[in-house]
Order: C-alpha cells, then sequence, then structure tokens
C-alpha cells in the first residue's frame, strides 16, 4: 500500500526530475564535467515537461505543462547559469508550446475537475518534518499540487473540491498561517464574459500586506466589550443575522469563499474588543481563523457550518456575559440543530450510491448527500418526514424561488409535522433553493 501511495505520479514535476536525473548519473558515468551534465538533465527535462501535458490528462485539458516539473527545471537553469558566469534575464517570452497559464476560457466550455484553486502556508511544527505523507493526501483528493518549502515554512497549491479537508490536514504538520481559496469555475465564467477574475497568484501580496498592516481598510475603535460577524449570501440571510445582533455580514458562501482579507476587513470594522466571528461554512472556518492574530482585536471564531447553526448560536448569545461564556454557550448551542439543503446536480455523475444526473434535485442533510429526484416537492416530502420529531423548523428560500412557492413548501412541512413551530423566511440565497433547519 505504500508503494501504491508513494508511487510517483505521471505528468507531474516527479517524471520530470527522475528522468533528468538519470540522464545526469548516465552523463556523470561517461565522465563527463558538471557542466555538461547538467546541460544534459536540463536537456531531458524539458523533454520530459512537454509530454506532461499527455500524460496526465488534467493538465492536458487545461492545454499546460506540469508547473512543478517546470519550476525545478528553472532551478537547474539557474544553477548552470551560475556555473557559466551567465546573467539571469528578469523575464523572457514563454513560448507557446510551453505556455503554464491555464486558458480559463477554453476551460469554461469543458468541466473543471475540482473547483477551488487552494493556496496556503503552513509554519513547519519542526525543521525536518516529512512532508511526504500529505503530499500524498493531497493528490488523493485533488491535482495540480505544488508545495515549496524553507526550513520555517511551506507553502501549497492544489486544485481541490475541499479545501477545508487540505487545511485540516495541513495542520497535522505545523500552524497554518495564511490561505487563501478561490473558486475556478467562476473565474472561468467571468473571463468567458469578458471580465477580469481574481487569481491565487497575489497570496504573497496579500501576506506582506497583512505583515505590514497595509490591510487598506480603517479599523473602528471599541466602543463596546464584543461584537459580532457573520459570513453568508443572501440579502435575507444578512438581513436576519443583523436583527439577531450582528455588527457586519461578510457576503460569500458555497462557490463564493471570501478571503482571509475580505474576513479581516470585516472584523476591523466592528466596533468592539472581542469579534466573534460566524463561518456559517465548512470551508470558511480556517480562512476565519487566519484573522486571529492580524488585527488589533481579539478574535474568535465559532465554528458554525451551516447558517442555521450561526443563526441558532446568535440567539444563544448574552452580550452582558463574559466572553468566555458567550463563547461555551454558542458553541454548545451549534449540535442542538441539524441542516438540510436543497440544491441542483451541475453534471452527470455518480456519488455514494446515488446515481445524479444533471439538472437533478438534490438534497443534503448535515453536508452529506441525501437524496435526488426530478421533483423538488418530492425531496420537500422526505425531508419534511425526517423533521417529524422537531419542535421547530425553518425555511430558508433561495433567490430562485418565488415566495408563493416557498409558503407552499412551509404548508406541506406543517401536514407532515403538525406539532411542530414553521417558519419560511426569504434567505436570498444562490445555490440552494432552500435551506431548512431542524431544532
Amino acid at each position: 500500500a505504500y508503494k501504491a501511495v508513494m508511487k510517483p505520479a505521471e505528468g507531474t514535476v516527479l517524471t520530470v526530475s527522475r528522468l533528468a536525473a538519470k540522464r545526469a548519473a548516465d552523463t556523470a558515468a561517461e565522465g563527463a564535467d558538471v557542466e555538461t551534465t547538467l546541460a544534459a538533465a536540463i536537456e531531458e527535462g524539458y523533454d520530459a515537461l512537454a509530454q506532461t501535458t499527455d500524460m496526465n490528462p488534467v493538465l492536458k485539458k487545461a492545454g499546460v505543462v506540469d508547473a512543478g516539473g517546470k519550476g525545478y527545471l528553472l532551478i537547474l537553469e539557474g544553477m548552470l547559469a551560475e556555473l557559466r558566469g551567465e546573467p539571469i534575464p528578469e523575464s523572457m517570452e514563454e513560448p507557446e508550446t510551453h505556455k503554464e497559464k491555464a486558458d480559463f476560457n477554453a476551460m469554461a466550455q469543458e468541466e473543471i475537475t475540482f473547483t477551488f484553486d487552494t493556496v496556503y502556508v503552513v509554519r513547519k511544527a519542526r525543521e525536518d518534518i516529512d512532508l511526504m505523507p500529505l503530499r500524498a493526501y493531497l493528490s488523493s483528493i485533488g491535482d495540480s499540487l505544488v508545495i515549496g518549502e524553507d526550513d520555517e515554512t511551506f507553502k501549497v497549491h492544489v486544485h481541490t473540491d475541499i479545501p477545508g479537508a487540505a487545511l485540516t490536514e495541513s495542520q497535522k504538520y505545523g500552524t497554518l498561517e495564511l490561505a487563501k481559496i478561490e473558486n475556478m469555475r467562476s473565474q472561468a465564467d467571468a473571463l468567458a464574459a469578458g471580465q477580469t477574475a481574481q487569481s491565487t497568484d497575489d497570496l504573497d501580496a496579500i501576506e506582506e500586506e497583512l505583515e505590514n498592516g497595509e490591510s487598506g481598510h480603517k479599523v473602528a475603535a471599541p466602543e463596546k466589550a464584543v461584537g459580532f460577524l457573520a459570513i453568508c449570501a443572501g440579502d435575507g440571510l444578512a438581513a436576519v443575522f443583523r436583527d439577531l445582533g450582528c455588527d457586519a455580514v461578510v457576503s460569500g458562501g458555497q462557490t463564493m469563499n471570501p478571503s482571509t482579507e475580505s474576513i479581516l476587513a470585516g472584523i476591523d470594522q466592528v466596533p468592539a474588543e472581542t469579534v466573534f466571528v460566524l463561518p456559517n461554512n465548512g470551508n470558511i472556518i480556517m480562512a476565519a481563523q487566519q484573522c486571529q492574530g492580524l488585527t488589533e482585536k481579539n478574535v474568535v471564531v465559532i465554528p458554525s457550518k451551516t447558517v442555521p447553526q450561526g443563526i441558532t448560536a446568535m440567539m444563544n448569545v448574552d452580550p452582558e456575559a463574559e466572553v468566555a461564556s458567550i463563547t461555551e454557550a454558542m458553541t454548545e448551542a451549534l449540535s442542538t440543530v441539524t441542516t438540510s439543503q436543497i440544491t441542483y446536480a451541475a453534471r452527470d455523475s455518480d456519488f455514494d450510491g446515488f446515481e445524479i444526473h444533471q439538472g437533478d434535485y438534490l438534497a443534503l442533510k448535515e453536508g452529506k448527500l441525501f437524496g435526488t429526484d426530478t421533483q423538488l416537492e418530492a425531496l420537500l416530502e422526505k425531508l419534511a418526514e425526517e423533521g417529524k420529531d422537531s419542535s421547530f423548523i425553518s425555511l430558508y428560500y433561495g433567490e430562485d424561488v418565488t415566495e408563493d412557492a416557498a409558503q407552499a413548501a412551509g404548508a406541506r412541512f406543517q401536514a407532515v409535522c403538525p406539532d411542530a413551530e414553521i417558519s419560511v423566511l426569504s434567505g436570498g440565497q444562490p445555490v440552494y433553493y432552500y435551506i431548512i433547519s431542524f431544532e
């Protein structure tokens, strides 16, 4: 099993380095000097690099060579230039055959394998920590993996559908310092529409800004002991959080994860000494936690994974209590609510025993697939059956649902759950037709 995990994947930096090393060894065995040996390794490496596009289906889809392999060869070229006493040019045009940037306009017309472009920095737990198990894990949940490291930190770039899992696993190797997660599908759509898409290439600039305290926003002076910040998508949900006492709301959620910088700006606008942050999405928790220590305010992240959890946490706040008591009450409240969501399938797939077809309605319960159907009403009926033992049920309907349809859904729940108190509220959220809480 170990050999299977550690076997170099074709079409990666391991392929390029392996073939270049073999050529170097063969050349050196023939009595060549260091310069000739290095030049031969680079030549072989570029031949291998050109083939990585065809070796790896993900690279072939994007029309790019392996970025890690290219970086490895740039290092060898720098060594050779130093041996020869040649200056290294500051920049040069890359031949079309060796382009490294993905063509997002082309990718928008095809399926992007993994949604989130994830980049983050971790301070190592110890200088000699072995990152190979982490590399194997990240390769199993994504692609386009690049890990760079020095004695104190390592930086990861990976495309994955579960960035939160990548961040959590990486914390076993040190302390997460900075993370940025962006949706490549949204980027591709924006570029196809002629808009400018953001890129995680600016992570270093953001990191430098944060270290230098140049975040570009003002920090509100503390006017009270505690304040609250929620992250959610949809005007209706934002209004609910404000009504419950949140001082600020940052827009974000599924497919729209806000950056650490955006969350930090939201925290700094809250006029309080301690700011409680409700991420309301499992993929955003880590980004929110990175704000701790980046502001003069005391930041407490309540690990809410869904909007209903965040709402329930806010309903259990006593703003006059001590910070520790508020933290305990909000955290304990998270387990008292069950969240279901209804969305749609963007493509055909087979997941966890369910055959899913493009356009099907999908019901999720606590983040796991609950069921699929071609009729939205059928899924609502099944979820209502699940809530028979609940005392309070809230339906937050999305931007694509009319008020009449939402009220009809509420009536359906009331018929199935006659003893429950049913609330139907406009959430205005994208992606999900309904977000439903059971308490």
